[in-house]
C-alpha cells in the first residue's frame, strides 16, 4: 500500500526535495544535424527515447507539430541558437509553461547536446557530450528536471509554516468559489486554507504554506492567474 508520509520522511532523511502534483508541460523544440544539413528531430527511435524520459523522470513533453503556423513563428536557426523568445508563441498554442530547445549536432567525441530552457521566464541551459543521441538527450533531460525541481518542488526539511493572503476576483457563481477552494486545498505547497472575507464578486483567503513557491506553482496549474501583488503581500488571483 502507498504510504505518502513514509515516503516523505525518506526524502526528507535524504535531504531531497518533492514535487508534488502540480507539474510544469515542457514543450520541448528539437533540431538534429545529419550529413551537414540541420532539421527537426523526427527520427522515431529517438521520439521513442523522449517519451520514455519523459515517463522515468516525470516530465510532461509536449512535442510541436512543426506545422506552417510554428515554423512562420520559429525558425530551424533559432531553435539551434537557443533564442527562447521566438518559443513564446508556441507556449500559448500548445498549453505549455516551459520551453525546452535542443540542438544535436555530431562532435569529435561522438555527439553534442545543446539545451536550452525558460521555466518561468528564467532561462538557464547546458552543453553535453556523449556517445550517442540517447546518451546526449538524457542527461539534457535530467538536467532540466533539476532546473524544474528546484523552481518547483517542496524541502521537506523546511518546516517553517507561512501564512499568505490571497484575493480572487470576478467569481460570479457558487460553483466558481467551490471550484477556487476546492484547487486552493488541493496544492501540495498548501497546509490550511481559511476564508477571511466574501464580498461582492470576490474572496480573501488566508493559506498557511510550506515552502515559498506559491506563485511559481500558480503559474504551472494555470487555473489561477496572479495579477498583483500588493504592497502589504497581498496576492491577487483571477479564476482562468
Amino acid at each position: 500500500e502507498f504510504d505518502a508520509l513514509a515516503i516523505d520522511q525518506l526524502l526528507a532523511n535524504q535531504d531531497l526535495k518533492r514535487w508534488g502534483r502540480e507539474r510544469a508541460s515542457v514543450l520541448v523544440w528539437a533540431v538534429i544535424e545529419e550529413d551537414f544539413q540541420v532539421k527537426l528531430l523526427e527520427d522515431p527511435v529517438l521520439e521513442q527515447s523522449m517519451r520514455e524520459l519523459g515517463r522515468r523522470l516525470g516530465l510532461d513533453l509536449i512535442r510541436p507539430l512543426g506545422d506552417a503556423m510554428d515554423l512562420s513563428e520559429l525558425s530551424l536557426a533559432d531553435v539551434r541558437g537557443g533564442f527562447l523568445d521566438q518559443a513564446e508563441p508556441g507556449l500559448a498554442r500548445y498549453g505549455a509553461s516551459v520551453a525546452l530547445m535542443l540542438d544535436l549536432r555530431p562532435d569529435v567525441t561522438g555527439w553534442l547536446a545543446r539545451a536550452f530552457w525558460r521555466i518561468d521566464g528564467v532561462d538557464g541551459g547546458q552543453s553535453f557530450l556523449g556517445q550517442s543521441p540517447q546518451v546526449v538527450l538524457e542527461r539534457a533531460f535530467e538536467a532540466l528536471l533539476q532546473a524544474m525541481m528546484r523552481r518547483y518542488a517542496i524541502d521537506l526539511n523546511d518546516q517553517e509554516s507561512r501564512t499568505q493572503r490571497v484575493r480572487v476576483l470576478d467569481l460570479t457563481d457558487p460553483v466558481q468559489y467551490a471550484e477556487v477552494l476546492s484547487y486552493l486545498r488541493g496544492l501540495d505547497v498548501v497546509e490550511r486554507v481559511r476564508v477571511i472575507e466574501a464580498s461582492g464578486q470576490q474572496m480573501e483567503f488566508e493559506l498557511t504554506l510550506r515552502g515559498d513557491n506559491l506563485v511559481d506553482i500558480l503559474a504551472v496549474g494555470q487555473t489561477l492567474d496572479v495579477l498583483n501583488t500588493e504592497l502589504d503581500g497581498l496576492i491577487e488571483l483571477r479564476l482562468r
